[in-house]
């Protein structure tokens, strides 16, 4: 259901304004990566020709508040991910965050500010910031985004709660305090710039890109300092999405329930972006951020054969990539793409393996086999490639999770 401007006024006098929008991230981080959305909508927000600014807080509470020291930061980060109970002097100090954070914002004029709730560790930081900007700036219009607000409250945060209130999504329980002006569900490419334009949808109406191929501006991370980020095995890798949804729908998964379909960017377009991107800020290590860097074999063939062919034409900071994989029942792939893979710089894959045994494969419809996965990894390892694998221990059929939701 689309609403009009009659039931929500937004101020079309976008001159008197420093920016459009401020897109900020809150706590809890692991400061690993950069926020990927933020940076995503900011490319394609102001190739649209609106001012965007966009800061990870999470920084600021590493280098300011915990001295840049790892252990005080982790240390501190549990407040929003532990249940508690805390002490008065920890609550004191996250609320001395708090200001920090609203003084920081209040330096700029801007028409909205946008909070990424990337997860569920997000929400008590989401909860509290925007219960401490009605006391101090009521008028302040705060719009939320991101896969967090689809979810249930995360168990820290049912103290704050009803009964009935356990049983909502996040975006339903923030809407009903009246906490921020607007909420934006699913993905945000196209709504984002609808909402700046002055098109408001219902806050429980869900968004989907209408662009296919995902051929958006590249993403914008100006604004970020990479050295801010510890990296990944200390080495910082600059995000980059290759896809959405998942080819499969393996019965312990959301990915298929969040996307209603798997979509992928054109190969020679992410290559394109990537090269850009390693270009621009002078990085050369990226991590493809999706749910599988592999779903659609022909697109990430044509993505590797340009970034081959690039790094042939550097003696040194060849690009290199990062993913997550999904193993084929063997000889899906051919021998030669692993070979390419390693020319491209794709040099480490995490592969959601799940289980050593075929029939509990099969009954988690992975649409695979234990040699399918070895295959692959032998041939990755002739290569050079390295690999993680994830295991799920333990597994119960679809009919019996059912059952044991509802008796919880």
């Amino acid at each position: 259901m689309e609403l009009t401007l009659e039931n929500y006024e937004i101020d079309k006098t976008g001159d008197s304004y420093d920016y459009d929008m401020i897109l900020i991230n809150l706590p809890a981080s692991d400061l690993m990566v950069p926020p990927t959305a933020p940076a995503i909508l900011k490319g394609i927000a102001q190739s649209h020709g609106f001012k965007v600014l966009t800061h990870d807080f999470n920084v600021d509470i590493h280098k300011i508040f915990c001295e840049s020291k790892s252990e005080k930061y982790q240390d501190l980060q549990n407040y929003w991910i532990a249940e508690g109970p805390h002490s008065q002097e920890l609550h004191n100090h996250v609320k001395q965050i708090y200001d920090y954070i609203i003084d920081w914002l209040a330096q700029y004029s801007t028409k909205f500010i946008g909070i990424s709730v990337f997860s569920v560790w997000t929400h008590i930081a989401t909860w509290e910031f925007c219960n401490r900007v009605k006391e101090r700036y009521p008028n302040w219009k705060i719009v939320l985004g991101g896969k967090g607000l689809t979810t249930g409250p995360y168990i820290n945060f049912w103290s704050k709660l009803t009964k009935i209130e356990k049983l909502m999504q996040f975006h339903e329980i923030i809407m009903k305090k009246k906490l921020v002006y607007h909420t934006i569900l699913g993905d945000a490419e196209d709504s984002l710039l609808e909402f700046l334009n002055g098109k408001l949808y219902s806050p429980d109406f869900w968004n989907t890109t209408s662009n296919i191929t995902l051929s958006y501006p590249f993403s914008n991370f100006d604004d970020y300092d990479f050295d801010n980020y510890k990296g990944i095995a200390s080495r910082l890798m600059i995000p980059v999405i290759s896809s959405k949804g998942c080819v499969r729908s393996c019965d312990f998964c959301d990915v298929s329930s969040n996307f209603s379909k798997f979509q992928s960017k054109n190969g020679t377009r992410l290559a394109e972006e990537i090269i850009y991107l390693s270009q621009k800020y002078n990085r050369n290590e990226f991590v493809l951020s999706d749910s599988i860097a592999n779903g659609n074999m022909k697109a990430l063939s044509e993505c590797l054969i340009e970034i081959a062919k690039y790094n042939d034409s550097l003696t040194d900071n060849k690009i290199k990539i990062s993913g997550n994989w999904i193993s084929r029942p063997p000889n899906s792939i051919k021998p030669e793409f692993f070979n390419l893979m390693i020319k491209a710089g794709f040099n480490h894959v995490t592969i959601g393996a799940e289980s050593g045994s075929d029939k509990v494969l099969k009954a988690m419809d992975k649409k695979t086999t234990v040699d399918g996965l070895f295959y692959e990894l032998n041939h990755m390892r002739d290569v050079g490639i390295g690999a993680i694998i994830n295991n799920i221990v333990g597994h119960c059929l679809k009919s019996f999770q059912i059952f044991f939701y509802i008796l919880i």
